[in-house]
């Protein structure tokens, strides 16, 4: 596999790219996709733990073997145990859904023509600058009329899973911005992922 640059001076970023990875190689039809963590326990990134653990991908690390301080040789490499992560609901994911392109198609979503960085779909990100935006965006988009408490509750159960940013609007200090996280755009790929198997 040709080497990745991850972003890791992006909070939470490896995480989505990542997963973006995992899933194009498991698209191609590669079943048993596995990272390496070749440095061993102590180079290891949590976002990697993490993008893991949501696609249930094994992790593995090298067990070294030393001579005093100096490492010269590996015993085996030994299996990680990942954390189960719950997957984001249907009803999280349509709302997810309003911070991308509406015309994508499934199918092609993870070429492997695109990295992470330069998929049309995932490069033009929309930023919601109200409340209001937002309802009349998810209003058309489900063809019914929503209040805003029940926005309210979407985005509460949704910034409790950090899949939302959320800050005050720089224009007017009282309503907010709000866009999807990187961890959000995971989430976002493998339930995207799941509903193509």
């Amino acid at each position: 596999m040709e080497h990745i640059e991850f972003d890791f001076h992006i909070q939470t970023k490896p995480v989505a790219q990542l997963i973006y990875l995992i899933l194009q190689q498991k698209q191609i039809g590669y079943k048993n996709v596995v990272v390496n963590i070749s440095g061993g326990l102590r180079y290891m990134s949590i976002w990697f733990y993490i993008a893991c653990s949501i696609t249930s991908t094994k992790i593995i690390h090298a067990d070294y073997k030393y001579e005093g301080n100096e490492e010269v040789g590996i015993n085996s490499n030994v299996e990680l145990i990942t954390l189960p992560f719950n997957n984001i609901t249907d009803k999280q994911f349509e709302f997810l859904e309003l911070f991308f392109e509406p015309n994508y198609t499934l199918e092609n979503f993870f070429s492997q023509e695109y990295s992470f960085n330069d998929h049309p779909v995932l490069a033009k990100i929309k930023k919601y600058n109200s409340l209001e935006q937002l309802r009349k965006t998810l209003e058309e988009r489900k063809g019914n009329s929503l209040t805003r408490g029940s926005i309210n509750g979407y985005i509460k159960k949704l910034q409790n899973l950090s899949t939302l940013e959320i800050s005050p609007n720089p224009e007017d200090k009282k309503e907010k911005t709000i866009t999807i996280s990187y961890l959000g755009i995971a989430f976002f790929l493998q339930n995207l992922y799941s509903r193509l198997n």
